[in-house]
Protein backbone atom coordinates (compact mmCIF):
# COMPACT_ATOMS: atom_id res chain seq x y z
CA UNK A 1 0.00 0.00 0.00
CA UNK A 2 2.91 2.55 1.08
CA UNK A 3 4.47 1.63 -2.16
CA UNK A 4 1.74 2.32 -4.49
CA UNK A 5 1.54 5.61 -2.81
CA UNK A 6 5.00 6.50 -3.83
CA UNK A 7 4.84 5.72 -7.00
CA UNK A 8 1.31 8.09 -7.21
CA UNK A 9 3.14 10.96 -5.47
CA UNK A 10 5.90 10.55 -8.43
CA UNK A 11 3.86 10.68 -10.98
CA UNK A 12 1.52 13.13 -9.98
CA UNK A 13 5.10 15.20 -9.14
CA UNK A 14 6.39 14.43 -12.71
CA UNK A 15 2.54 15.34 -14.42
CA UNK A 16 2.59 18.60 -12.15
CA UNK A 17 6.86 19.71 -13.19
CA UNK A 18 5.49 19.04 -16.71
CA UNK A 19 2.30 21.52 -16.35
CA UNK A 20 4.95 24.19 -14.91
CA UNK A 21 7.40 23.56 -17.90
CA UNK A 22 4.57 23.58 -20.51
CA UNK A 23 3.46 26.85 -19.11
CA UNK A 24 6.81 28.81 -19.56
CA UNK A 25 6.99 27.69 -23.20
CA UNK A 26 5.72 30.61 -25.62
CA UNK A 27 5.05 33.32 -22.53
CA UNK A 28 6.57 36.96 -22.03
CA UNK A 29 6.73 39.07 -19.23
CA UNK A 30 6.54 42.62 -18.33
CA UNK A 31 7.92 44.50 -15.52
CA UNK A 32 8.26 47.88 -14.37
CA UNK A 33 8.80 50.87 -12.13
CA UNK A 34 5.53 53.68 -11.07
CA UNK A 35 7.29 56.86 -10.19
CA UNK A 36 6.33 60.64 -9.70
CA UNK A 37 7.50 63.36 -12.34
CA UNK A 38 10.07 64.03 -9.39
CA UNK A 39 11.50 60.53 -9.92
CA UNK A 40 9.68 59.51 -6.45
CA UNK A 41 8.46 55.47 -5.89
CA UNK A 42 4.85 55.46 -6.00
CA UNK A 43 3.42 51.90 -4.23
CA UNK A 44 0.71 49.97 -3.27
CA UNK A 45 -0.89 51.29 -6.80
CA UNK A 46 -3.04 48.24 -8.69
CA UNK A 47 -1.72 48.14 -12.48
CA UNK A 48 -4.33 46.56 -14.87
CA UNK A 49 -3.08 44.31 -18.02
CA UNK A 50 -5.59 43.57 -20.42
CA UNK A 51 -4.80 41.23 -23.70
CA UNK A 52 -6.61 42.80 -26.22
CA UNK A 53 -7.73 39.62 -28.42
CA UNK A 54 -9.28 38.07 -25.25
CA UNK A 55 -10.02 40.46 -23.04
CA UNK A 56 -8.65 38.92 -20.06
CA UNK A 57 -7.21 40.98 -17.45
CA UNK A 58 -4.51 40.86 -14.83
CA UNK A 59 -3.54 42.34 -12.03
CA UNK A 60 -0.35 43.40 -10.25
CA UNK A 61 0.45 45.52 -6.99
CA UNK A 62 3.49 48.01 -6.75
CA UNK A 63 5.72 47.40 -3.70
CA UNK A 64 7.62 49.63 -1.66
CA UNK A 65 10.07 50.05 -4.20
CA UNK A 66 6.70 51.02 -6.76
CA UNK A 67 7.99 47.91 -8.83
CA UNK A 68 5.38 45.62 -10.66
CA UNK A 69 5.60 42.70 -12.67
CA UNK A 70 3.65 39.77 -15.22
CA UNK A 71 5.17 36.66 -15.75
CA UNK A 72 4.14 33.88 -18.06
CA UNK A 73 2.05 36.12 -20.51
CA UNK A 74 0.55 34.71 -23.42
CA UNK A 75 1.88 36.67 -26.38
CA UNK A 76 -0.35 39.54 -28.27
CA UNK A 77 -1.11 42.99 -27.72
CA UNK A 78 -2.07 44.35 -24.21
CA UNK A 79 -2.98 47.37 -22.77
CA UNK A 80 -1.48 48.40 -19.19
CA UNK A 81 -3.83 50.89 -17.24
CA UNK A 82 -3.54 52.61 -13.44
CA UNK A 83 -5.07 54.97 -11.34
CA UNK A 84 -3.90 56.41 -8.38
CA UNK A 85 -5.38 59.15 -5.90
CA UNK A 86 -3.75 63.04 -6.55
CA UNK A 87 -2.42 61.14 -10.32
CA UNK A 88 -3.62 61.13 -13.87
CA UNK A 89 -5.24 57.95 -14.83
CA UNK A 90 -2.62 56.11 -16.81
CA UNK A 91 -3.32 54.27 -19.74
CA UNK A 92 -1.00 52.57 -22.83
CA UNK A 93 -1.96 50.94 -25.55
CA UNK A 94 -0.32 48.81 -28.47
CA UNK A 95 2.11 46.86 -26.02
CA UNK A 96 3.09 43.64 -27.88
CA UNK A 97 5.03 41.16 -26.42
CA UNK A 98 6.57 37.86 -28.59
CA UNK A 99 7.92 35.00 -27.06
CA UNK A 100 9.81 35.17 -24.43
CA UNK A 101 10.07 38.66 -24.30
CA UNK A 102 10.78 40.18 -20.83
CA UNK A 103 10.03 43.83 -21.41
CA UNK A 104 10.63 46.68 -19.07
CA UNK A 105 8.24 49.69 -18.82
CA UNK A 106 8.71 52.13 -16.48
CA UNK A 107 5.80 54.55 -15.89
CA UNK A 108 5.79 57.90 -14.69
CA UNK A 109 2.74 59.43 -13.60
CA UNK A 110 1.66 63.51 -13.56
CA UNK A 111 0.26 65.13 -10.70
CA UNK A 112 -3.59 65.75 -11.28
CA UNK A 113 -6.78 64.28 -10.60
CA UNK A 114 -8.22 60.67 -11.79
CA UNK A 115 -10.44 62.89 -14.16
CA UNK A 116 -7.00 63.71 -15.81
CA UNK A 117 -6.16 61.28 -18.54
CA UNK A 118 -2.75 60.11 -20.51
CA UNK A 119 -3.56 58.01 -22.76
CA UNK A 120 -0.21 56.48 -24.57
CA UNK A 121 -1.25 55.18 -28.07
CA UNK A 122 1.74 53.98 -29.74
CA UNK A 123 4.27 51.63 -27.77
CA UNK A 124 7.79 52.62 -26.83
CA UNK A 125 10.30 50.60 -28.08
CA UNK A 126 10.71 47.33 -26.80
CA UNK A 127 14.06 47.37 -25.20
CA UNK A 128 14.88 44.11 -22.84
CA UNK A 129 17.39 45.21 -20.49
CA UNK A 130 17.70 41.74 -18.61
CA UNK A 131 19.24 39.58 -21.57
CA UNK A 132 21.81 40.33 -24.02
CA UNK A 133 19.73 38.39 -26.01
CA UNK A 134 19.45 39.55 -29.84
CA UNK A 135 15.72 39.17 -31.50
CA UNK A 136 13.84 39.33 -34.45
CA UNK A 137 10.27 38.28 -35.44
CA UNK A 138 9.95 37.09 -38.95
CA UNK A 139 6.56 37.23 -40.53
CA UNK A 140 5.55 36.35 -44.15
CA UNK A 141 5.62 40.11 -45.57
CA UNK A 142 9.41 40.42 -44.05
CA UNK A 143 10.26 36.93 -45.80
CA UNK A 144 8.43 38.12 -48.83
CA UNK A 145 10.66 41.52 -49.26
CA UNK A 146 14.03 40.07 -47.65
CA UNK A 147 16.92 39.67 -49.72
CA UNK A 148 17.63 36.66 -51.52
CA UNK A 149 21.17 35.28 -50.94
CA UNK A 150 23.90 36.02 -54.03
CA UNK A 151 24.24 32.50 -55.21
CA UNK A 152 20.61 32.67 -56.20
CA UNK A 153 20.36 35.62 -57.40
CA UNK A 154 22.89 35.28 -59.63
CA UNK A 155 22.40 31.56 -60.74
CA UNK A 156 25.52 29.80 -59.50
CA UNK A 157 25.22 26.70 -58.83
CA UNK A 158 22.83 25.97 -62.12
CA UNK A 159 23.61 24.48 -65.18
CA UNK A 160 23.70 27.66 -68.00
CA UNK A 161 24.72 27.21 -71.87
CA UNK A 162 26.71 30.17 -73.76
CA UNK A 163 25.53 31.29 -77.06
CA UNK A 164 27.94 30.72 -79.70
CA UNK A 165 29.61 27.89 -77.25
CA UNK A 166 29.76 23.93 -78.68
CA UNK A 167 31.45 22.49 -75.74
CA UNK A 168 34.71 22.07 -77.40
CA UNK A 169 38.08 23.45 -77.07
Amino acid sequence: MNMNRTALACVLLAFLAAVAWAQQRGTAGLYGQITDTQGGVISDTTVILTHVPTNQARTSVTNEEGHYQFRFLPVGEYRLELERTGFSRYQQKGIVLQVNDNLRLDIRLEVGGVATEVTVQAAAIAVETGSPTLKETVDSKCRACSPRPASLESGMGTPTARAGSNGSR
